[in-house]
């Protein structure tokens, strides 16, 4: 899923345009719009596919940002600029929080998604060995975590897939196909 990352888009957009109006006084706050609107984006594309280009990107906006405003707040400046040196850096923040709480929840997501997909994997079922088989009455039922089964499940289960093949039940590429993932176990 390509994310657009719109709202940062058109906050870049402000910030460019506000940097290139002739009013000099607003050009900080231009020039926060666009740092963060790169912290930002830099965080998301992280999220999505993380790379040091990103990465750099993102401290590197993120420390512009900071010592920009921190030398505002030093100086005193946030009372005369309270959009510059406040409203711009708390919805920064915001957004940025939100970014990285988005990454945690991709990173479970997708942990949560590999867990699952590791545990089909690993699971011979009945129904997998049967299907599309003639004689489903005089199988054997099969299901068992192998990740968590002892040597000597693994070579019962070996014993019963050899069954089911000798009763063609399976055949000889599946048989294959499953004591390869039990002989990897043991």
């Amino acid at each position: 899923m390509k994310n657009k990352l719109i709202g940062s888009t058109i906050t870049l957009v402000l910030g460019l345009l506000i940097l290139a109006s002739p009013d000099h006084s607003t050009s900080t706050s231009g020039f926060l719009m666009i740092c963060g609107s790169f912290a930002y984006k830099a965080r998301r594309r992280q999220n999505e596919q993380p790379s040091t280009s990103w990465k750099i990107t993102e401290i590197i906006s993120i420390i512009i940002f900071l010592i920009y405003t921190t030398i505002g707040m030093i100086k005193g400046v946030w009372y005369d600029k309270p959009f510059t040196f406040i409203v711009i850096p708390v919805g920064f923040i915001s957004a940025y929080v939100i970014a990285l709480i988005d990454r945690n929840k991709l990173l479970q997501t997708n942990s949560r998604k590999n867990n699952q997909e590791s545990k089909q994997d690993t699971l011979l079922s009945y129904e997998e060995l049967t299907e599309d088989k003639k004689n489903k009455e005089s199988n054997i039922k099969f299901t068992k975590e192998i990740a968590q089964e002892s040597k000597q499940d693994l070579l019962l289960n070996l014993e019963k897939l050899a069954e089911l093949k000798e009763k063609k039940v399976i055949s000889k590429e599946e048989f294959e196909n499953k004591k390869k993932i039990i002989l990897e176990k043991i």
